[in-house]
């Protein structure tokens, strides 16, 4: 194997049998005007949940014991029963009546009451947890993405009754007395949401009431049936859930799995913001460019106050405050004396319908002290990434057509997978969007063909998390691990060199082979990947 150069640290240089696709003729010497600096990451602003990933965590040695404990419960077939055994027909009665209540008319209820006959006599692990249509339809990711973790206006948080959150209340002891606090979360408390970038203000609603369709444009799996009635369906399947992942851990560690989760979440979920920014400020902060992905509104907020003196702070005009997976560009002030102009809206002109949730996308035409104009992005993908393609085309497109004298730069989650695990997964691979990007004239900051192998995404979901097919055995992380090249810096061949890039999945700029993410000192699992280049 040839030997390339890998930069662990920003500062520092050190050989390595390579994995950085690195050309070591282009590690040139860069410095004061000719140089310029871009960072991207994806925050992970939806993941709240502390038992997501299985994580490397001593700090409390009955965590390894609760993993194991859930997965023993899980395989063993006696522990499989009918789902109507935990979220029982009483249940699920007390939630129709208060979606009634909530304005679901007679016709949706009947037609939630006909999924029920069919639904409650699945087996709790392979008729319900495994079942992948479940994954597909979105029916408990979507609405738990919007009520997991609600950020508030007032600068709060408030967190659903469930097992997959940092909530720790008392009412978690049991089913009992978690189903009425659930309900009430649900359907009685107003949470009063914060302005996202083009809305007149906060505005106050039910839990519920922040519910949003499953479009099957965009969700093919859900039928046309089950679209018309999505709203009260997901307040179904997530009530359901949450049952089932409470009445699994109080099985296995009635006594003591809360002051487990008390001791993760500490670690992974709380303050998880400001270690992020804690991480920009300390390691990217000389950055000209920051592109950022699943941001937070309120992260947004946290960042004009903490790092808008040296940066001007960009969300799209259609930042959402309920799915909280905003897009958002830093710019160095000292480079880009103002913020631009956001072009978003002419770049969808150039897309379908639906391709896009608000937030993914951000761009900005923006010019710096020597009166250079760039077109910077920065991007979000789905979860299949189907929107990559069509979402680079066509900001690549509106750049090169509309600002044709503007240099270009991009920071994307692009979430692709490797060739195999496309094919098995029907995701977008990191070959097929590698293909496209010289029709644009595009390479990224790691060559025209860097490998599958080369990722910046690795993570061992456990089975304490809403799609369990696709949980490893806590003892056996290394070999089943998914390990994805998800995250690219792009730019156009002619208006940069590269000289130098890197990877960081510790927070401190340096990069540790074989390093699950997120960590206790990395809240993200996709690693931050930065460059420099000379300008040309």
């Amino acid at each position: 194997m040839g030997r390339w150069l890998e930069e662990t640290k920003p500062q520092v240089w050190r050989n390595r049998e390579g994995f950085l696709d690195v050309d070591v003729a282009e590690t040139l010497s860069v410095e004061g005007a000719a140089a310029f600096s871009v960072a991207s990451w994806n925050c992970s602003a939806i993941n709240n949940n502390p038992f997501e990933y299985i994580i490397e965590f001593d700090e409390e040695p009955g965590y390894a014991d609760l993993m194991k404990a859930v997965e023993r419960m899980l395989a063993d077939p006696a522990s499989d029963v009918p789902l109507h055994m935990v979220f029982t027909d009483e249940m699920q009665a007390e939630l129709m009546a208060k979606l009634t209540a909530a304005g679901e008319t007679a016709d949706a209820i009947a037609a939630v009451n006909k999924v029920w006959a069919s639904l409650r006599d699945a087996t709790l692990v392979q008729g319900f947890l495994k079942n992948r249509q479940l994954g597909k339809k979105r029916l408990v990711s979507m609405p738990d993405r919007v009520s997991n973790t609600i950020r508030t206006a007032e600068g709060g948080r408030a967190l659903r009754p469930t097992v997959i959150n940092a909530c720790v209340d008392k009412e978690l002891e049991s089913i009992a007395s978690w189903w009425d606090s659930w309900l009430a979360f649900m359907f009685d408390r107003k949470v009063t949401m914060p302005s996202g970038s083009g809305s007149a203000g906060p505005t106050e609603r039910t839990v519920f009431q922040l519910f949003r369709p499953i479009k099957k444009a965009k969700y093919e799996a859900i039928t046309a049936e089950e679209e018309a009635v999505s709203l009260p369906l997901q307040a179904l399947y997530l009530a359901a859930f949450d049952a089932v992942m409470l009445h699994i851990v109080t099985t296995v560690a009635k006594d003591s799995w809360l002051s487990v989760k008390r001791a993760v979440a500490q670690h992974m979920v709380d303050g998880k913001d400001d270690r992020q920014i804690q991480i920009l400020a300390d390691q990217y902060s000389s950055m000209d460019v920051v592109c950022l992905q699943e941001v937070s509104v309120a992260m947004v907020e946290t960042l004009h106050r903490s790092l808008g003196t040296d940066f001007h702070v960009i969300a799209g005009a259609d930042a959402s405050p309920e799915q909280n997976q905003n897009s958002v560009i830093l710019l160095k002030r000292a480079t880009f004396p103002e913020a631009g102009l956001e072009i978003t809206a002419e770049v969808k002109t150039r897309m379908v319908s639906n391709q896009l949730s608000p937030g993914d996308l951000v761009v900005v035409l923006c010019t710096d002290t020597a009166g250079v104009q760039y077109v910077v992005a920065s991007f979000h993908g789905d979860s299949d990434g189907k929107s990559a393609v069509p979402t680079v085309g066509a900001v690549a497109s509106v750049a090169a057509e509309s600002y044709p004298d503007a240099k270009f730069i991009a920071g994307m989650d692009v979430n692709t997978t490797t060739p195999e695990r496309s094919v098995q997964e029907h995701k977008l691979s990191w070959t097929t969007l590698l293909d496209e990007l010289p029709k644009h004239n595009l390479t990224t900051a790691f060559g025209d063909r860097p490998p599958a192998t080369d990722y910046t995404s690795f993570i061992a979901r456990s089975s304490l998390q809403g799609q369990l097919h696709k949980a490893i055995p806590f003892t056996e992380v290394e070999a089943h691990a998914c390990k994805e090249p998800k995250d690219v810096v792009l730019y156009r061949s002619g208006e940069f060199c590269r000289a130098k890039c890197w990877k960081d999945c510790v927070g401190d700029g340096s990069w540790r082979q074989d390093a699950v993410m997120p960590s206790v000192t990395f809240p993200s699992d996709h690693a931050i990947v930065a460059a420099v280049f000379k300008k040309l």
